[in-house]
């Protein structure tokens, strides 16, 4: 996977969105909640290493990373999930290719 990808449960709700280089996951990561509402971010390093928790609060606070919830008509298909998580549905991906 390359590029950034988005995650939907069965009603439509992004489960999670981030972006992929050289199929590891990097840089910011926001998971939701069914409902909508922003259950834990992440970042990860360009090697694909998780942050800690005072370097995620940091970047998350200094830069402005959008808690918008992605359109599913801009993906395309995956088959992927990003953690397991009961009632998540991949529904799409969108690539950066």
């Amino acid at each position: 996977m390359e590029g950034k990808n988005a995650y939907y449960y069965p009603n439509g709700i992004a489960a999670a969105t981030g972006y992929y280089k050289n199929g590891k996951k990097t840089g910011p990561w926001i998971y939701r909640e069914s409902n909508g509402k922003v259950k834990e971010k992440e970042l990860y390093t360009k090697t694909g290493e998780l942050a800690n928790k005072t370097e995620t609060e940091a970047f998350f606070s200094k830069n402005k990373v959008s808690d918008e919830k992605p359109k599913a008509s801009t993906a395309a298909t995956s088959t992927v999930s990003p953690k397991p998580r009961t009632g998540v549905k991949t529904i799409g991906t969108k690539t950066g290719k």
